[in-house]
């Protein structure tokens, strides 16, 4: 029976071999049909879906470049302990002002020099014939406080220098005598001034005993005595 002609409808007559023939083509064709859309529709989905993904970048591995390159171990240690690889710099500081020398006398001066608040002078500010209270007799670096702490409190003084002619000792003196130029008293108004002596004596005293306990001064001015100036 399988060699049989096969009758259709429309009358046409087909051989069994050839009837399975067009079915294999068939399927052939359905099967090519299929796989070509299935690599065209592949195709597409994948150009859709690489717009949505990104591309990764491609991160290598860290070479050891510490023995080719000496320099970049002084980086390293130049980096803060933050894990900051910027390098961290220290700021300039500014210098720092130097104090003013303002009251204190002087360094570059003659062994003459009178030693003032202003500084070392070769005049002295004195007038010939008035008296001066003298309150004492100090090493150079205590009558230089003495002067400045008691201008500071409104009473002007200066230190005479103590020359002696023994030695090299005349070239440099250590000691001055301690003037306060705070009241001058002319010799014919010595007793009409008697109010006045007075009052700047003890005004000497309460400064010389603050400079003593507040700078460990080496006199409290309470033995004070007064001098005529006679060059």
């Amino acid at each position: 029976m399988l060699d049989e002609p096969v009758q259709t409808e429309s009358g046409i007559t087909l051989s069994v071999p050839k009837f399975y023939t067009m079915i294999a083509v068939a399927l052939v064709l359905i099967v090519g049909a299929w796989a070509g859309g299935y690599r065209i529709g592949y195709g597409d989905g994948k150009d859709e879906m690489s717009q949505f993904v990104r591309d990764q970048p491609v991160v290598s591995p860290q070479s050891n470049n510490s023995s080719a390159n000496p320099a970049s171990g002084a980086n390293i240690s130049n980096q803060g302990t933050s894990g900051d690889s910027t390098p961290t710099t220290q700021p300039k500081l500014d210098p720092e002002p130097e104090e003013p020398t303002t009251g204190q006398p002087s360094q570059t001066h003659l062994a003459s020099d009178i030693m003032s608040p202003a500084g070392y002078r070769s005049e002295d500010p004195r007038t010939i014939g008035m008296n001066y209270l003298v309150l004492a007799t100090l090493p150079t670096e205590q009558a230089t406080d003495a002067i400045g702490y008691m201008n500071d409190n409104g009473v002007t003084i200066i230190g005479v220098p103590q020359l002696d002619s023994r030695g090299g000792s005349a070239n440099n003196p250590s000691r001055y005598k301690l003037y306060s130029l705070g009241l001058a008293i002319p010799g014919n108004r010595w007793s009409a001034m008697s109010n006045q002596r007075l009052e700047h004596q003890n005004q000497i005293a309460t400064l010389g005993a603050r400079w003593q306990r507040e700078r460990r001064g080496g006199s409290d001015f309470s033995q004070t005595n007064w001098e005529k100036y006679e060059p």
